[in-house]
């Protein structure tokens, strides 16, 4: 979970960013003490959850929050403040919740297992690219994997956003014509042990599953540009541009729906 923190005064700024972190190691936080920062951050960063002041360097909290909605749709809005009336006014507009200082452990944990828009449980560190060639990074270092078949592996089953693969689906796309063959089939199964080892190496492999013959990933533990994209992420959608997965020939059948799709998207985002 990606968390940005909007307040003015560094302690309390600093005692939210704590309980926060207490809450989760996998929760990475941001921390601004005005408004324009908090809009500048949002331009240039996806959040989950931003967690305002009501009263921010002379700005109103919810004129913030409506910049922040306006730039990332689906970023939940926490409202912070010293007075309860006022942190229970914020609930008439569109937050997903609001604190009363002093901040508590008890009350931020249920705050955040309340958010409106659900967040995605990403994998800590690990994102990847889908948009233009495909590449995957771990604490933004390039992953490098054993077999060039691996990571292809892998770029397909994000391609299929969960949905499960068996094996020989997966050697017609990984090997064509050469599907059928014994060597091939014996391949893959080397294949499949790379990625798994790979993954085993930087602590995800649980985005990856395996029952019997089929394969797939988890979505929810997915962070890349094309999924944001299709949650009309803005920063997503503006990078987008025409490519997909570009080294890989089984990606251009994807392509064709995905440049109509995300180009309504972009046409509604810029109007």
């Amino acid at each position: 979970m990606r968390a940005l923190i909007a307040e003015e005064e560094p302690t309390k700024r600093s005692v939210l960013s704590r309980t926060l972190k207490e809450i989760s190691s996998d929760i990475r936080v941001t921390e601004v003490r005005t408004g324009a920062d908090a809009r500048a951050n949002c331009r240039h960063a996806p959040f989950d959850v931003a967690f305002l002041d009501t009263d921010l360097a002379g700005e109103r909290g919810l004129e913030i929050a409506a910049d922040l909605k306006r730039i990332q749709p689906l970023i939940n809005i926490v409202m912070v403040s010293d007075d309860a009336e006022e942190a229970l006014a914020s609930l008439r507009a569109f937050v997903s919740g609001y604190i009363v200082r002093p901040v508590t452990k008890t009350e931020l944990t249920e705050v955040l297992a309340n958010l409106r828009n659900p967040v995605r449980l990403r994998k800590f560190g690990l994102t990847f690219r889908c948009f233009g060639d495909f590449e995957v990074f771990y604490d933004d270092r390039p992953v490098r994997f054993g077999r060039a078949k691996s990571k292809e592996l892998l770029a397909y089953l994000i391609d299929r956003r969960g949905a499960t693969v068996t094996g020989a689906q997966l050697c017609a796309v990984l090997w064509e014509d050469q599907a059928g063959e014994r060597r091939t089939r014996d391949y893959f199964h080397h294949v499949v042990s790379d990625l798994r080892e790979t993954l085993q190496r930087i602590g995800c492999e649980e985005i990856f599953l395996q029952e019997r013959n089929a394969y797939s990933v988890r979505e929810e533990l997915i962070d890349c540009d094309y999924y944001r994209a299709l949650q009309q992420e803005p920063r997503a959608l503006l990078n987008f541009e025409g490519e997909y997965m570009s080294q890989y020939s089984w990606a251009e059948t994807r392509l064709g729906g995905l440049l109509a799709e995300l180009d309504d998207m972009t046409e509604e985002l810029l109007l």
